[in-house]
Order: structure tokens, then sequence, then C-alpha cells
């Protein structure tokens, strides 16, 4: 039970980096519509964004005295199957820790207060599978959730904008409702 538990707090911490840092800003000079259809959305996508942090750039001043690097990144990868109204879905975690002082941080994130680590494990329900790999002595943390023919609809296409040739599409992530900045992730065609 202990490792469930633990398990599903690093699937939350995965969840919160994808759906708090993933949005990046539109900065291209694209042309984006609405798309209008599903079928504007077949094939394969991918998107990502990655992410270093240092313990120097810390507003917590003992936290500044750490020599600690983390490096983030989440990478996904959609296949849209308009003419099945089917998508296969994969998003990919990694947070790798460095430094002198990783192991705090490491230790932080992943000791539970029996002081046992995880173990690597795979979990599949239905047309889910969610994976979380641990390199211990390295500080290497992997987290995959694969999703198969899950079934979308025509209302699946209202998230969606695409640009002028068809090469990107952008997702609303957030928008600020004081100033109204939006801000998109970006799938490039692959």
């Amino acid at each position: 039970m202990k490792n469930r538990f633990i398990f599903s707090g690093i699937l939350a911490l995965s969840l919160v980096f994808v759906f708090g840092f993933i949005s990046c800003e539109e900065d291209t000079p694209d042309t984006w519509s609405a798309v209008t259809s599903l079928s504007q959305l077949n094939g394969s996508w991918s998107g990502s964004i990655s992410e270093t942090v240092s313990s120097k750039d810390s507003a917590d001043e003992s936290m500044k005295k750490l020599d600690i690097k983390a490096i983030q990144a989440v990478i996904i990868d959609i296949i849209i199957k308009a003419s099945e109204k089917k998508q296969n879905y994969t998003n990919s975690f990694k947070m790798s820790i460095s430094g002198k002082d990783a192991k705090i941080m490491w230790d932080f994130y992943f000791k539970d207060e029996d002081g046992n680590y995880p173990e690597n494990r795979t979990e599949t329900n239905e047309n889910i599978t969610n994976s979380w790999t641990f390199d211990h002595k390295n500080y290497l943390y992997i987290a995959k959730t694969t999703i198969t023919n899950s079934p979308i609809n025509d209302e699946y296409i209202e998230d969606f904008e695409i640009n002028q040739n068809g090469k990107k599409i952008r997702q609303l992530r957030r928008e600020d409702e004081e100033t109204g900045k939006k801000t998109y992730l970006v799938f490039y065609k692959k």
C-alpha cells in the first residue's frame, strides 16, 4: 500500500509538471485558424518542452547553499486516426538530478518514511499503460503513460488550432484572466 501511495504521488508530480509547465508561448509568425474537421488532425504529432533548474536560482536561501541541478523534460506524441475516430497518446516525463547535493533532492522526492526507494513498475488497465523507471544510482526518473485506441469525437477539435500549412497544431493550455494572455502547447507534424 505504501508503494501505491508513492507511485500515485510521483504520477501526480509528473502530471503537475506536464500541465503546469508544458505550455509554451507561441512566438512564431504563423497564421492560426480553428480546426474545422477531425481530418485536419489526422496523422502523427509531437510536442515537447524541457527545463533546467538550479538550486542556486531558488528564492529559498537554504536551497541556494546546495549544489543541485534538475533537468525535466516532457514529450507528448499523439497519433490521430481521424477515419476511425481514435487516438494513441504517449506522455513521457523525464527528470534527472545532478550536482554535489543531488542525493538530498532525490531522497526528498523518492525515499519513503521507512528509508526505502520505489522500484520500477508497470501497470496496465485496459488501453492505458503507466510505467515508472528509477535509476537510484544516477538519479534519473522516467514516467510514461501510453493510451491506445482512445475514442475521440468531433468535439475533440474544439481545443485545437492549425497553422497555415498544416504542419503545426496548437492547443490552448491557459489564459490569464487579468491580461488575456494565452499560452499554448504546440505540436509538430511528424
